[in-house]
């Protein structure tokens, strides 16, 4: 229908009443416009949504006008072919100038929605590579200069120490760049062991990138395979004194592009220390040669902070104690057992972070988190069964600042992110999540008994969710769901 038409059988109905000429094509652009709304997705039609409000609003001011102007117009006698000869070129120009509004909207939410499309793709997680898979070594490069490969991270950490002297010197003139590169493309690096890493240079940021390959504790790489003790990198790098929380010190840590399966405990761990000594009561068995390999994990968020890590397209698989003679052990207030060497004997997240800020775990893929039923030792020495779960991300020990964005998680045990112990200020955007879950996508949790402090201002937003995956939680502390949209 075009604008003439709209005015005329507008102006009839207006001989009967005192209707207004151009509320028909009001209607009719109107429709339009919800049209075109209609037709719009993703980012765009939020954004187009957006401006919607402000179209209708001008278009409700030019018809109160139009109408003013009509009845004016009849008080005068004046003839009616030239008003709605004037009206249709005024509302005409509006509508258009209401189109043209809104056709430039939807253009900008629908770049914004491809330039998303695009950066998702570009970081999304690699899958495992194939059975033919080449083994790989880790090449090392000190501000682009290469200076060797190695078989693990525990001879990359103590090749970093050995040229600590060079790193003083190249960090007197900026920040310094260490590349640690899985090569060649798509390698793997099977029955690797825990590295915990306590290497550290405050001017030194490393990169960690796998190049689409694999690393691998466990022989086969399959999902009933036995794991490994311990995460792939229980990165716990010693900061000194002095970074409380407000004043953390950089995490100078970047993990990308790598596939991580077959650990106990987790993929990857981010608890800072303060200082490297050792206290006798952490020595297991009393041997002073023994290097007990779970102390300092809690001085993150107690004593020692960090800020900036990052986390980024890495795929998180086959994680947990479920396949391993530990699930049914008895373990003790650290939650290690005898004979276990330090390791954990189960791990909480794939990801855990104590005492790490302002930091992105984005783009990654986590699935088949699962551990076993365990037997703990409470204080009174009481034995307890359950189901430990295994979270996707765990924010614990004071992690505040942090963005947990454009992550999958599927087949997770426990949720998909945890925080925990006072971390606040987190933001969850855009995950989704499909059979995972105790509680819901996020949950919160802490123990005020042990004076845990609990966690505030999680945003959650613009994620989507499935089913859970049905395991329950132990009580005794307290838990909740944290809502969001």
């Amino acid at each position: 229908m075009d604008s003439e038409r709209a005015i005329e059988q507008a102006g009839a109905a207006s001989a009967r009443s005192e209707g207004d000429p151009v509320s028909a094509l009001l209607d009719e652009q109107g429709a339009a416009a919800s049209g075109q709304s209609a037709e719009l997705n993703g980012v765009g039609a939020v954004r187009a949504r957006a401006a919607e409000a402000p179209v209708k609003d001008q278009h409700a001011k030019a018809v109160a006008g139009v109408a003013a102007s009509w009845r004016r117009h009849r008080r005068r006698g004046g003839a009616r072919d030239a008003f709605v000869n004037q009206a249709r070129g005024d509302v005409d120009g509006i509508a258009k100038g209401d189109r043209a509004r809104l056709k430039g909207n939807t253009g900008a939410g629908r770049g914004a929605a491809r330039r998303l499309r695009a950066e998702q793709g570009q970081n999304a997680p690699p899958s495992p590579p194939g059975p033919d898979a080449p083994a790989g070594r880790f090449n090392v490069t000190i501000g682009g200069q290469a200076i060797g490969d190695f078989a693990s991270l525990d001879e990359v950490e103590a090749a970093l120490e050995e040229r600590r002297a060079d790193l003083d010197a190249l960090g007197a003139q900026g920040e310094v760049s260490v590349g640690i590169t899985l090569t060649p493309a798509g390698a793997v690096v099977r029955e690797a062991a825990e590295t915990v890493w306590h290497f550290y240079h405050p001017r030194a940021r490393v990169h960690i990138d796998g190049q689409g390959g694999q690393v691998s504790g466990d022989a086969t790489g399959a999902e009933d395979a036995a794991p490994a003790p311990g995460y792939f990198l229980a990165y716990r790098p010693v900061v000194g004194a002095g970074h409380g929380a407000e004043a953390p010190a950089p995490a100078n840590i970047e993990l990308r592009n790598l596939s991580i399966s077959g650990y106990q405990s987790g993929g990857l761990e981010i608890s800072p220390q303060a200082s490297a000594e050792i206290p006798a009561d952490h020595l297991p068995g009393g041997s002073p040669q023994a290097r007990d390999r779970s102390f300092g994990r809690d001085h993150g968020g107690n004593v020692a902070f960090v800020s900036g890590a990052v986390v980024q397209g890495v795929d998180f698989r086959n994680l947990g104690n479920a396949h391993t003679p530990d699930a049914e052990r008895v373990y003790d207030a650290r939650g290690q057992h005898a004979g276990s060497e330090g390791h954990n004997g189960f791990g909480a997240g794939a990801v855990m972070m104590r005492g790490v800020q302002n930091s992105r775990i984005v783009d990654n893929r986590f699935s088949g988190l699962v551990n076993g039923v365990h037997r703990n030792l409470d204080a009174g020495g009481a034995r307890e069964d359950g189901k430990h779960l295994l979270h996707g991300v765990y924010l614990n020990n004071r992690s505040s600042g942090n963005e947990v964005a454009r992550n999958s998680f599927e087949g997770v045990s426990g949720d998909a992110i945890r925080v925990s112990h006072g971390s606040n200020d987190n933001r969850v955007l855009r995950n989704v999540a499909r059979n995972s879950g105790a509680r819901g996508l996020v949950s919160n949790w802490h123990d005020a008994s042990k004076g845990q402090a609990d966690s505030t201002g999680t945003l959650v937003r613009n994620n989507k969710v499935g089913d859970l995956y049905g395991s329950k939680v132990q009580g005794g502390a307290y838990h909740r769901q944290v809502k969001g949209r």
